[in-house]
């Protein structure tokens, strides 16, 4: 869905909509010295994101097994909870744990990627697929075209082998 990791990191249950499958991005989460802090997108604007039944299921499982964790752990869960969080206390994840399980995620798999970077291959490949730049300026909270066409103009594969002939 091309969020931005702390877009992902401020997600609360409260702007999920699994009913009409939309995700509407209000926030980000980061960090500023050692306090952990919120605050507007990017753009500074909420995005509606349509997601996938697939990830629809998903996340339904997902909020069912919080709620379970919620209550073998004794925090409580509500719906305007993070949807990302820790098991063991509740509290929401922080990039240093998201950093830390991509590196083990990464090292299994033998690949060699950041988590932004798989936000640039999304972006790239609805932009190979045709998808139309307002579209994919939607998704990935682009506030202008030239933002959108910087993941647009990566070459493909077909491209590479007319070069070389």
């Amino acid at each position: 869905l091309a969020f931005r990791k702390g877009e992902g990191l401020a997600l609360r249950w409260n702007t999920v909509d699994l009913e009409s499958a939309i995700i509407t991005i209000t926030t980000t989460r980061g960090r500023l010295g050692a306090a952990h802090i919120e605050g507007r997108p990017k753009n500074k604007k909420p995005r509606p994101v349509p997601i996938p039944a697939d990830l629809v299921e998903l996340l339904k499982a997902h909020k069912a097994a919080q709620m379970r964790a919620a209550l073998a752990n004794g925090w409580r869960w509500t719906d305007t909870g993070y949807v990302f969080v820790d098991p063991a206390t509740g509290e929401p994840l922080k990039a240093d744990i998201i950093r830390h399980r991509w590196g083990r995620i990464k090292k299994a798999a033998k690949v060699d990627c950041t988590i932004h970077g798989l936000r640039h291959t999304a972006l790239t490949i609805l932009a190979l697929d045709g998808v139309p730049e307002n579209v994919r300026m939607q998704l990935g909270g682009h506030a202008t075209e030239a933002m959108a066409r910087h993941y647009a103009r990566h070459a493909t594969l077909e491209d590479v082998r007319k070069a070389l002939g």
